[in-house]
């Protein structure tokens, strides 16, 4: 009996070691599926860092890409306003240069006026002259017909 009861006990702490082990397997089992669900947590945070970081680098690589537009723009744009001030460079010198022009048109005009208006003047006074030439010369002709008064009086009325 006293075997069986060693047998009996020993079988009992085997069995208590046995159950031991089995507990510690269970809870490295436990340990072990929580790492394992841990790991699958991080797994998924990492996917989605990952995510953010592919979104990211596009937005950057946009940006770059816009920045490097931006600039070309930027350069663009101030070639365009130097053309645009040069642009409006000529054409305040453009009109300068109009109102210098309608300036002198408009003293050759007058100019031309003037001139008109004297060469107007000398043909009236060549047709007076001419007219009274005429009148003089009938006149003439006339008091030729006619027999002369002598002296003075003749000569006078010659003129009338």
């Amino acid at each position: 009996m006293k075997q069986i009861e060693d047998a009996t006990r020993l079988l009992e702490s085997e069995r208590k070691t046995f159950e031991d082990q089995r507990k510690a397997i269970e809870n490295k089992r436990k340990e072990l599926e929580d790492k394992e669900k841990n790991l699958i947590e991080f797994d998924k945070q990492l996917k989605k860092r990952k995510e953010q970081m592919d979104q990211l680098e596009k937005s950057l690589q946009k940006a770059g890409g816009t920045a490097a537009a931006a600039g070309e723009l930027n350069k663009q744009l101030t070639e365009t306003q130097q053309m645009l001030d040069k642009a409006s460079k000529e054409l305040e010198d453009v009109k300068e240069e109009a109102k210098r022009s309608a300036a002198e048109t408009e003293r050759l005009l007058q100019l031309v006026q003037m001139t008109q208006e004297e060469q107007n003047q000398k043909e009236k006074t060549i047709m007076d002259l001419q007219q009274a030439l005429k009148n003089a010369q009938a006149k003439l002709k006339t008091a030729q017909a006619q027999p002369q008064d002598a002296g003075p009086a003749g000569f006078l009325k010659s003129f009338f």
